[in-house]
């Protein structure tokens, strides 16, 4: 049994008319005991997703929803390094097509975007001074925001939180 597919599991145990969570846990803890962790994780966040669907429109669901795209609930933190990526070259991207990186003599403006991605980490300590103007100044609130929350996802991964 503990070799089927997760396919099966789904179709033929786990209904989502008759969700019992402890059903989702159970199953996947046994199955992790008996080494099938990758279809283990699909229950796990087949049980999640029947979680965050049962919610009550408002920002705690848009926040599971949020990371469920992120981090997929915590279990696959390389989604979280791909997001990263996307908006360090976004920053970029923007730094150019602005003009910013031109006017405040940036050859490509990497440190930058990094250091207003990642925070608590600074490449530059200028950088804290910096002074966009046009729109580029409002992507890099957005992209600071981003920052904390892939870095409070990273966190909740890194301590086990996340699960």
């Amino acid at each position: 049994m503990a070799d089927r597919s997760y396919d099966w599991w789904k179709k033929y145990w786990l209904i989502p008319a008759d969700y019992f969570p402890e059903e989702y846990e159970y199953l996947a803890s046994v199955l992790k005991s008996y080494g099938n962790d990758d279809v283990a994780t699909s229950i796990y966040l087949m049980r999640r997703d029947q979680d965050v669907s049962s919610l009550p429109w408002g920002l705690r669901r848009v926040w599971m929803m949020a990371y469920k795209e992120l981090i997929d609930y915590g279990y696959v933190l390389s989604y979280a390094i791909l997001w990263s990526f996307l908006f360090f070259f976004i920053g970029v991207v923007v730094l150019h097509a602005s003009g910013e990186a031109r006017r405040l003599k940036m050859r490509y403006g990497l440190s930058y975007s990094f250091d207003m991605l990642v925070p608590l980490i600074s490449l530059n300590k200028d950088h804290e001074s910096v002074q966009l103007l046009g729109p580029a100044r409002y992507y890099f609130y957005a992209h600071k925001i981003a920052g904390f929350i892939l870095a409070s996802f990273f966190v909740a991964w890194l301590t086990g939180l996340a699960h």
